[in-house]
């Protein structure tokens, strides 16, 4: 995509520039929000970051004041936008190496491993670089461009770097499952702080993004016993707590979130059980984590819901895995104490 400024004044190359890099964040976003594939392929843009500079030192006759250059400079007006167009843009790496399905990714290959690799420190370098907030006036009715934010959208993004390897079964090292589950436990804690006895009000955006947190949560413990072990039961109850009491106020202000809802509940209430039966040595039985029936047909029931809504894409194959086998039941010795 390319862009030909040279018959336009400054003012209006500034803005074509943010209005294109708008609907690339929107695309990325709901790309990976969907499960679908991205609009704008990263390989196909060649337009500039705007400039990094405030709004009043830009006009139709030209830029009248030097741009911030290093990260230890004073923000200007664009510092916190250009950041947030620089975290879409690990996005769309990340699409495209773990979720494009225009290629047959083999995920064992060792340039994958060193993509996946590169990415986190892409993602470590984002994090540390983050421009110093302006303070804010008035009530808070959102988390965007705090402090709050960039954490939750960088743990956010870590899950969404690993989430395949969780997944499918591909041998994934344990130090893997317990950055996600910590990243995850740290987005539903996160959540209930910004949403609970607060003026800010979740969003469609929040729902899909503490759900993937918490079913990723359940996954982890549930499929890594190094995982599982790295944390005290007192701890599960508190994340799967939080993450509940969230997702309980956001169907209470909508009702297509009541089956999210209801599966976390039965999912973590299935999860605590196995923590504790864990730490108690009890025997535990073969079969699925959810080896009631009548818990796998209300499950299954609620995810036919999801569906309806077009968001089962990115949850599938992990809550398949719940319905079907997943589980220390298939390794039971690994998890005795």
């Amino acid at each position: 995509m390319k862009c030909d400024h040279s018959k336009r004044d400054a003012l209006h190359i500034e803005l074509s520039k943010r209005v294109f890099w708008v609907a690339q964040g929107l695309d990325v976003t709901f790309a990976l929000r969907l499960g679908r594939p991205l609009g704008i392929q990263l390989n196909d843009i060649d337009a500039e970051l705007p400039l990094d500079i405030d709004d009043s030192s830009i006009s139709v006759s030209g830029i009248e004041n030097t741009t911030r250059l290093s990260v230890d400079g004073v923000p200007t007006s664009m510092s916190n936008a250009i950041h947030v167009i620089r975290l879409r843009i690990i996005w769309a790496k990340i699409h495209s190496l773990v979720y494009s399905g225009t290629v047959l990714k083999d995920t064992d290959n060792e340039n994958h491993r060193a993509s996946i690799i590169q990415l986190r420190e892409d993602l470590e370098q984002w994090r540390s670089r983050m421009p110093e907030l302006r303070p804010r006036r008035g009530k808070t009715l959102s988390i965007f461009l705090t402090k709050a934010w960039y954490e939750l959208n960088y743990y956010g993004s870590i899950l969404l770097l690993y989430r395949p390897q969780l997944a499918e079964d591909k041998n994934t090292p344990d130090k893997i499952f317990i950055d996600c589950m910590e990243a995850a436990s740290y987005i539903c804690r996160e959540y209930r702080r910004q949403y609970i006895g607060t003026d800010v009000k979740p969003t469609w955006s929040s729902l899909h993004f503490l759900f993937l947190a918490g079913l990723t949560y359940l996954h982890c413990l549930w499929s890594s016993s190094v995982a599982s072990r790295s944390v005290r039961q007192s701890e599960v109850n508190k994340t799967c707590n939080d993450c509940t009491m969230v997702l309980v106020v956001i169907a209470e202000m909508w009702k297509g979130a009541a089956p999210y809802r209801d599966i976390f509940e039965t999912l973590a209430s299935h999860t605590v059980s196995m923590i504790i039966n864990r730490s108690l040595s009890f025997n535990l039985p073969e079969g699925p984590a959810l080896a009631d029936p009548l818990d796998r047909e209300a499950v299954t029931g609620w995810i036919s819901d999801i569906d309806d809504m077009g968001m089962l894409d990115v949850f599938d194959d992990m809550l398949a895995g719940f319905v079907n086998d997943i589980g220390p039941y298939d390794d039971i010795a690994q998890f005795e104490t």
